[in-house]
Protein backbone atom coordinates (compact mmCIF):
# COMPACT_ATOMS: atom_id res chain seq x y z
CA UNK A 1 0.00 0.00 0.00
CA UNK A 2 0.83 3.45 -0.28
CA UNK A 3 -0.72 6.52 0.05
CA UNK A 4 -3.04 7.59 -2.63
CA UNK A 5 -1.43 10.91 -3.71
CA UNK A 6 1.49 9.13 -4.29
CA UNK A 7 -0.07 6.04 -5.91
CA UNK A 8 -0.17 7.31 -9.72
CA UNK A 9 3.63 7.96 -9.87
CA UNK A 10 4.70 4.98 -7.43
CA UNK A 11 2.28 2.60 -9.80
CA UNK A 12 4.40 3.62 -13.22
CA UNK A 13 7.63 3.55 -11.22
CA UNK A 14 7.05 0.02 -10.14
CA UNK A 15 4.95 -1.37 -12.83
CA UNK A 16 5.81 0.71 -15.90
CA UNK A 17 4.83 -1.74 -18.07
CA UNK A 18 0.98 -1.26 -17.40
CA UNK A 19 1.03 2.64 -17.64
CA UNK A 20 0.61 4.58 -20.76
CA UNK A 21 0.73 8.18 -19.17
CA UNK A 22 0.56 10.34 -16.02
CA UNK A 23 -0.60 13.73 -15.51
CA UNK A 24 -0.14 14.88 -12.16
CA UNK A 25 -1.43 18.71 -10.88
CA UNK A 26 -0.42 19.72 -7.70
CA UNK A 27 1.83 16.71 -7.47
CA UNK A 28 2.53 14.96 -4.00
CA UNK A 29 5.92 13.10 -3.13
CA UNK A 30 7.49 11.95 0.27
CA UNK A 31 11.32 13.67 -1.43
CA UNK A 32 9.86 17.30 -0.69
CA UNK A 33 7.46 17.13 2.48
CA UNK A 34 4.16 19.66 1.98
CA UNK A 35 2.34 21.41 4.87
CA UNK A 36 0.07 18.54 5.70
CA UNK A 37 3.16 15.89 5.24
CA UNK A 38 5.15 18.18 8.30
CA UNK A 39 1.78 18.27 10.78
CA UNK A 40 1.33 14.48 10.55
CA UNK A 41 3.63 13.84 13.39
CA UNK A 42 1.65 16.01 15.52
CA UNK A 43 -1.76 14.92 13.98
CA UNK A 44 -2.37 13.57 17.42
CA UNK A 45 -1.71 16.11 19.53
CA UNK A 46 -5.02 18.00 21.05
CA UNK A 47 -4.96 21.74 20.62
CA UNK A 48 -7.19 24.25 22.65
CA UNK A 49 -7.66 26.70 19.84
CA UNK A 50 -4.99 25.74 17.07
CA UNK A 51 -3.93 28.53 14.13
CA UNK A 52 -3.11 27.92 10.95
CA UNK A 53 -1.36 24.53 9.89
CA UNK A 54 -1.74 23.61 13.60
CA UNK A 55 -5.74 23.19 12.46
CA UNK A 56 -4.36 19.88 10.89
CA UNK A 57 -5.10 18.08 13.61
CA UNK A 58 -7.44 14.96 14.57
CA UNK A 59 -9.27 16.46 17.93
CA UNK A 60 -9.79 19.72 16.08
CA UNK A 61 -11.16 18.05 13.18
CA UNK A 62 -13.61 15.72 15.27
CA UNK A 63 -14.64 19.61 17.42
CA UNK A 64 -14.65 22.15 14.57
CA UNK A 65 -14.76 20.24 11.22
CA UNK A 66 -15.80 23.46 9.97
CA UNK A 67 -13.35 25.41 10.81
CA UNK A 68 -10.69 23.20 9.60
CA UNK A 69 -12.50 23.50 6.32
CA UNK A 70 -12.22 27.36 5.99
CA UNK A 71 -8.97 27.57 6.44
CA UNK A 72 -7.88 24.68 4.64
CA UNK A 73 -10.32 25.56 1.21
CA UNK A 74 -8.17 29.23 1.66
CA UNK A 75 -4.88 27.55 1.06
CA UNK A 76 -6.57 25.61 -1.85
CA UNK A 77 -7.44 28.85 -3.54
CA UNK A 78 -4.99 31.73 -2.76
CA UNK A 79 -5.96 33.33 -5.71
CA UNK A 80 -7.78 36.74 -6.06
CA UNK A 81 -11.47 36.40 -7.08
CA UNK A 82 -12.05 32.50 -6.06
CA UNK A 83 -14.82 32.97 -4.20
CA UNK A 84 -17.25 30.74 -5.91
CA UNK A 85 -14.49 27.92 -5.85
CA UNK A 86 -14.22 28.43 -2.30
CA UNK A 87 -18.21 28.68 -1.69
CA UNK A 88 -18.69 25.31 -3.75
CA UNK A 89 -16.01 23.30 -2.21
CA UNK A 90 -17.35 24.59 1.45
CA UNK A 91 -20.91 23.04 0.45
CA UNK A 92 -18.93 19.53 -0.73
CA UNK A 93 -17.36 20.03 2.54
CA UNK A 94 -20.53 20.08 4.44
CA UNK A 95 -21.31 16.78 3.38
CA UNK A 96 -18.95 15.42 5.38
CA UNK A 97 -17.74 15.10 8.99
CA UNK A 98 -14.00 15.49 10.55
CA UNK A 99 -14.32 11.73 11.44
CA UNK A 100 -14.67 10.71 8.34
CA UNK A 101 -12.31 13.28 6.91
CA UNK A 102 -9.29 11.41 9.29
CA UNK A 103 -9.83 7.82 7.39
CA UNK A 104 -7.34 8.47 5.62
CA UNK A 105 -4.93 9.84 7.59
CA UNK A 106 -4.99 7.30 10.33
CA UNK A 107 -4.98 4.20 8.09
CA UNK A 108 -2.15 5.60 5.77
CA UNK A 109 1.02 2.24 5.82
CA UNK A 110 3.78 2.20 8.29
CA UNK A 111 7.03 1.93 6.80
CA UNK A 112 7.95 1.39 3.27
CA UNK A 113 5.95 -2.00 2.56
CA UNK A 114 6.42 -3.46 -0.46
CA UNK A 115 6.22 -0.13 -2.85
CA UNK A 116 9.20 2.05 -1.82
CA UNK A 117 9.07 5.63 -2.73
CA UNK A 118 12.58 6.76 -3.50
CA UNK A 119 14.42 8.64 -6.84
CA UNK A 120 15.11 5.03 -7.76
CA UNK A 121 11.15 4.65 -8.33
CA UNK A 122 11.06 7.95 -10.38
CA UNK A 123 13.77 7.55 -12.15
CA UNK A 124 12.12 4.02 -13.85
CA UNK A 125 9.34 5.77 -14.64
CA UNK A 126 9.11 4.92 -18.71
CA UNK A 127 5.87 6.49 -20.19
CA UNK A 128 5.14 10.59 -20.74
CA UNK A 129 4.50 12.21 -17.67
CA UNK A 130 3.01 15.94 -17.27
CA UNK A 131 3.27 17.86 -14.37
CA UNK A 132 1.40 20.69 -13.32
CA UNK A 133 2.13 22.98 -10.61
CA UNK A 134 0.90 26.32 -9.46
CA UNK A 135 4.36 28.37 -8.22
CA UNK A 136 2.14 29.92 -5.01
CA UNK A 137 0.34 26.14 -3.65
CA UNK A 138 0.62 26.00 0.18
CA UNK A 139 -0.29 22.37 0.60
CA UNK A 140 2.57 20.79 -1.67
CA UNK A 141 5.49 23.32 -3.01
CA UNK A 142 5.99 23.39 -6.82
CA UNK A 143 9.35 22.34 -5.53
CA UNK A 144 7.73 19.01 -5.70
CA UNK A 145 7.07 19.02 -9.65
CA UNK A 146 10.32 20.73 -10.70
CA UNK A 147 12.35 17.82 -8.52
CA UNK A 148 9.91 15.03 -10.28
CA UNK A 149 10.33 16.66 -13.45
CA UNK A 150 14.20 16.31 -13.18
CA UNK A 151 13.76 12.61 -12.27
CA UNK A 152 11.17 11.50 -14.51
CA UNK A 153 12.32 13.76 -17.67
CA UNK A 154 9.02 15.12 -17.16
CA UNK A 155 7.02 18.31 -19.10
CA UNK A 156 6.50 20.76 -16.45
CA UNK A 157 3.97 23.85 -16.24
CA UNK A 158 4.67 26.22 -12.58
CA UNK A 159 2.02 29.15 -13.67
CA UNK A 160 2.85 31.87 -11.51
CA UNK A 161 0.44 33.20 -9.03
CA UNK A 162 -1.79 30.24 -8.98
CA UNK A 163 -2.47 27.55 -5.94
CA UNK A 164 -3.04 24.21 -4.87
CA UNK A 165 -6.28 24.01 -7.72
CA UNK A 166 -5.35 25.13 -11.07
CA UNK A 167 -7.31 22.53 -12.61
CA UNK A 168 -10.58 24.41 -10.86
CA UNK A 169 -9.27 27.85 -10.76
CA UNK A 170 -7.90 28.12 -14.29
CA UNK A 171 -9.70 25.05 -16.04
CA UNK A 172 -10.02 26.14 -19.52
CA UNK A 173 -6.18 26.74 -19.55
CA UNK A 174 -5.18 22.99 -17.55
CA UNK A 175 -7.50 21.12 -20.06
CA UNK A 176 -5.81 22.85 -22.90
CA UNK A 177 -2.16 21.78 -21.57
CA UNK A 178 -3.72 18.06 -20.65
CA UNK A 179 -5.37 17.51 -24.28
CA UNK A 180 -2.53 18.94 -26.40
CA UNK A 181 -0.14 16.66 -24.49
CA UNK A 182 -2.17 13.62 -25.29
CA UNK A 183 -1.92 14.55 -28.49
CA UNK A 184 1.58 14.58 -28.66
CA UNK A 185 2.30 11.94 -26.55
CA UNK A 186 -0.11 9.38 -27.75
CA UNK A 187 -1.59 10.68 -30.65
CA UNK A 188 -5.24 11.52 -28.80
CA UNK A 189 -7.46 13.64 -30.82
CA UNK A 190 -7.23 17.47 -30.57
CA UNK A 191 -9.30 20.15 -32.75
CA UNK A 192 -7.24 21.22 -36.06
CA UNK A 193 -6.50 24.96 -35.93
CA UNK A 194 -7.75 27.12 -38.28
CA UNK A 195 -5.28 29.57 -40.19
CA UNK A 196 -6.60 32.97 -39.02
CA UNK A 197 -9.39 34.67 -40.84
CA UNK A 198 -10.71 31.47 -42.02
CA UNK A 199 -14.62 31.14 -42.15
CA UNK A 200 -16.37 28.16 -41.32
CA UNK A 201 -18.79 26.76 -44.32
CA UNK A 202 -22.33 27.93 -44.07
CA UNK A 203 -24.25 25.24 -43.95
CA UNK A 204 -28.53 24.92 -43.87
Amino acid sequence: RVPVEHAALALAGHHPERVEAVIGISARSPLVPGNTDRMLPSFHVEREAPEGWDKFNHSHWLNNYRDFCEFFVGQIYPEPHSTKQIQDSLEWAADGAGDTLALPVLSRPLGAGPYRIDEDTYRRIACPVLLIHGAEDTLSPAETSARLAKLTRAEVHIPPGVGHAAHARFLAWTNTVVRDFLARKLGAWRPERRPRGSKRDKRV
